[in-house]
């Protein structure tokens, strides 16, 4: 089984090896190692270790996308019209 670390950043659990977090995407140096007692502090704040915010982030960029098509959709419609 290959060797785990945690990330510095996030708390995300990654491979010893790991040059960039897969989790939050930070560089990470050879140094970067949390001591055991530490992990369980740092896991809420990365989306990928914490599932509901991971939600909560792709319900709002849902919205966002929604907002903006009825936002420019007379736009849009005049356009098409033009072509």
């Amino acid at each position: 089984m290959e060797e785990k670390k945690i990330c510095p950043y996030c708390g995300g659990e990654i491979l010893a090896v790991a040059k960039k977090c897969k989790h939050c995407g930070k560089w990470l140096t050879e140094t970067e190692v949390i001591p055991q007692q530490y992990r369980n502090t740092y896991t809420e704040s990365c989306p990928s270790v914490n599932p509901e915010k991971r939600v909560n982030r792709k319900k709002l960029l849902l919205i966002a996308i929604i907002v903006f098509v009825l936002l420019f959709l007379p736009t849009l419609i005049k356009l098409i019209k033009l072509m």
